[in-house]
């Protein structure tokens, strides 16, 4: 697992998430936006833990970037695709580890 992700001007630390808190919340994970913290489930199917890696980051771009619940299609979709492109940009090793789990299925 990686221990880190930038994302914005900010750095997420990523935690496993546990047994007893996968239960509690019924997710496989959640994104701490004010203390800059992802929790994922690590102990689920490789393709889950990147599919929820990816979730918890989407909510991050989301927070950093400024969208609202009441935003359109088109800002919603630039958006995101430039959050994105900024958090491959500065962290190859995600790239690399969410293409790692998902070949192994």
């Amino acid at each position: 697992m990686i221990k880190s992700i930038r994302i914005g001007y900010r750095t997420y630390q990523i935690k496993a998430w546990t047994d007893l808190e996968l239960v509690t919340t019924e997710s496989y994970g959640q994104c701490d936006k004010q203390r800059g913290i992802i929790y994922v489930c690590t102990h689920l199917d490789d393709v889950v833990i990147a599919d929820t890696l990816l979730h918890e980051v989407l909510h991050a771009v989301w927070h950093e970037y400024g969208l609202q619940d009441d935003d359109r299609e088109e800002r919603i979709v630039h958006t995101l695709a430039s959050g994105l492109i900024q958090v491959m940009r500065d962290n190859p090793q995600v790239i690399r580890y969410l293409l790692k789990l998902t070949r192994s299925q």
